[in-house]
């Protein structure tokens, strides 16, 4: 995970890439969503730029299977919770340019899907 980072927005960024992750295996478009909002919150950190990168770097699966590789950890739920919150308050943000924030929210009512929950 991204735990040596001290970016403000890391869980976010990290749910976005685990999500783009899923949607590029399961060979879905939604995927370029959630690396569109995952980029714009990384901005010009390189080091994450490199682990977004890696993230989905994957292949769609061959067969109709949705095995997803996802990482689970101690904790995942309430950083889920701190992810969305952030997501929510930067879609809602109009310091942030409205393409991104439109971005943002797609990809949080995504990600909020994936897992089943909402805010």
């Amino acid at each position: 995970m991204l735990k040596t980072t001290n970016h403000e927005h890391k869980e976010a960024i990290y749910f976005l890439g685990e999500q783009a992750r899923c949607l590029t295996q399961a060979g879905s478009a939604d995927a370029q969503i959630c690396r569109k909002a995952a980029e714009f919150l990384i901005g010009k950190d390189e080091n994450l730029k490199s682990w977004l990168a890696k993230q989905i770097d994957v292949k769609p699966f061959a067969d109709n299977t949705q095995d997803y590789d996802t990482e689970e950890f101690e904790g995942k739920k309430d950083s889920l919770q701190i992810a969305l919150k952030d997501l929510r308050a930067l879609a809602e943000d109009e310091s942030v340019p409205a393409v991104n924030r439109a971005e943002i929210n797609d990809a949080t009512d995504i990600v909020e899907d994936f897992y089943g929950v909402e805010l």
